[in-house]
């Protein structure tokens, strides 16, 4: 905290006095962001959708990870077993968390999805017209639309689970009204759109229950409850359900027992812990204006807290949209009142810096509010896809990294984003290229069999392991491949990264210390 006080005042006065006032520099800049993202956005009325997985670069190579998923999905089924995936043979029905509905649109749309989601989400809380005044309505509705937390979730931040997300308002609105149908059919929009909205829909409607001193509230989520249970039927047909919940388990970090891989949630980042005073600040405000306890704003942070603590169920883009959606409702419910309108609006307008959509510049300024168009990712799909053309359909295809010695943080040596490029096109040839996250989920126990490391001796060791004679080795900053593999490889093919630097346009898709990585697809010479 010390370094970062020191940071701080190292800072040009015009960007201290900006950080400090960020919710009312936000009062121009994110309205001027917002038509400008919009007006970039109209690429998508070409059509084409397939060519786009989001707005920012980064978090569209990263979004490949869930077309992979669909790719896998429509070929194999949901109870069929995927060659492709982790180590030759992935089970589908360990996916009981995804909806097959949200997967396709997400696939086939994501850019669509995200924005249109956003914009559902933040005017789903209209409903109220009819029990509030309908300026205060409005008022709030704009106020979620205009701030930065919107905007990332829109054009940088959200995924597939905003198909669920967007209907929590609705929810909420039923439940607070008093209107158990209403609530029954937003839960089930949330149910198709994934499995996180209703494990954290159920502390939702037990407070609701408590409140109104009702077992009403809670049958209100039984229609959803059965649809995500469906999801678990080729588990349990093929027996595989507790085995099943291990994995998740572990990945998710709930437990930590015989595990390989750690996540390391023993502490909370400093991301984590500006959010949680952010939203308590913006709840201590409310109160102070209104004597009203927020619970549900309480109960959005306890969700937070316990997600980022002790072990995450939801990304961090979900936990945002579940405390402002609660807070709104406070705010809603209280009715006009500019200081909780205000404290809303605090709330919602996070900083940029934490969001993907600014950053700072070499001299401490703090940039522009980052417009992205869609990014358009095929011309890197078709090369890398020359990258594998070598690469029979069928073959498994080793890629060396090093061992993570047992920490999430480490797996992919820092290249985490990128290597969602080279598993998508895998995919589209046929081709097991491992180790993916579901490789890592099939060896996280002790005593796993190894699928790591990038010495030619560890690279040997994998491919007599794996029985494949193919692996793609990476190197930083060299432009030709290291002498050492020559003797017993042959090289097939190469890729520099070095040549799409500009595609990212002053994002990086690996970690901020490494070079740009050179591939090399070698065949082992037996």
């Amino acid at each position: 905290m010390k370094a970062l006080g020191k940071r701080f005042f190292r800072l040009p006065i015009l960007t201290k006095l900006e950080i400090l006032l960020y919710p009312i520099f936000l009062l121009w800049r994110m309205p001027i962001a917002w038509l400008q993202g919009i007006w970039k956005a109209k690429v998508l009325l070409g059509g084409k959708w397939s060519n786009f997985m989001g707005f920012h670069p980064v978090n569209s190579l990263n979004n490949l990870f869930y077309r992979t998923q669909w790719i896998n999905i429509r070929n194999y089924g949901r109870g069929g077993i995927s060659p492709l995936l982790g180590l030759g043979d992935y089970p589908l029905s360990n996916w009981f968390h995804l909806s097959s509905f949200s997967s396709f649109c997400y696939a086939n749309a994501a850019p669509v999805v995200t924005l249109l989601g956003t914009l559902f989400w933040c005017f789903s809380f209209l409903p109220w017209l009819i029990t509030v005044e309908p300026k205060w309505c409005i008022w709030v509705s704009v106020a979620l639309l205009l701030s930065s937390s919107s905007y990332a979730m829109a054009f940088a931040r959200q995924n597939y689970q905003i198909i669920g997300w967007m209907w929590l308002p609705v929810a909420l609105f039923g439940l607070s009204n008093q209107n158990w149908e209403l609530a029954s059919i937003a839960w089930l929009g949330g149910g198709l759109g994934g499995l996180t909205q209703i494990f954290f829909a159920i502390p939702i409607v037990l407070l609701y229950a408590v409140q109104e001193n009702s077992f009403l509230p809670l049958i209100t989520i039984l229609p959803a409850l059965l649809l995500v249970l469906l999801r678990f039927l080729p588990l349990i047909k093929q027996g595989n359900l507790k085995k099943s919940l291990i994995q998740i388990s572990k990945l998710i970090g709930f437990t930590s027992r015989e595990v390989r891989y750690r996540r390391e949630i023993q502490s909370l980042s400093l991301n984590s812990i500006y959010y949680l005073l952010l939203y308590s600040l913006a709840s201590l405000l409310f109160y102070l204006e209104t004597s009203k306890v927020p619970y549900l704003a309480l109960l959005g942070i306890l969700i937070f807290l316990f997600n980022q603590r002790f072990f995450r169920v939801a990304d961090h883009e979900s936990l945002i949209v579940i405390f402002l959606s609660l807070f709104a409702t406070e705010v809603l419910v209280v009715g006009p009142n500019w200081v909780t309108l205000f404290s809303l609006w605090l709330a919602a307008c996070s900083y940029g810096f934490f969001l993907s959509v600014q950053d700072f510049s070499e001299e401490g300024q703090l940039s522009a509010i980052r417009v992205h168009e869609p990014f358009d990712h095929q011309e890197l799909l078709d090369q890398v896809s020359n990258f594998f053309s070598p690469v029979p359909e069928g073959s498994k295809v080793y890629f060396a990294f090093s061992d993570p010695d047992g920490s999430y943080g480490k797996i992919f040596d820092g290249y985490r984003h990128i290597h969602e490029v080279p598993l998508h096109v895998a995919t589209l040839r046929k081709i097991n290229l491992f180790p993916d996250w579901w490789a890592v989920s099939q060896t996280n126990y002790v005593e796993a069999p190894n699928c790591w490391g990038r010495t030619k001796n560890e690279v040997l060791e994998n491919l007599l392991r794996w029985k494949t004679k193919y692996v793609v080795v990476y190197q930083e900053g060299s432009s030709s491949l290291d002498s050492n593999w020559k003797q017993d490889f042959k090289e097939l093919a190469s890729f520099d990264w070095r040549e799409f630097v500009a595609l990212f346009k002053n994002t990086k898709p690996w970690s901020p210390n490494l070079p740009p990585p050179k591939w090399f697809l070698l065949k082992y010479q037996a």
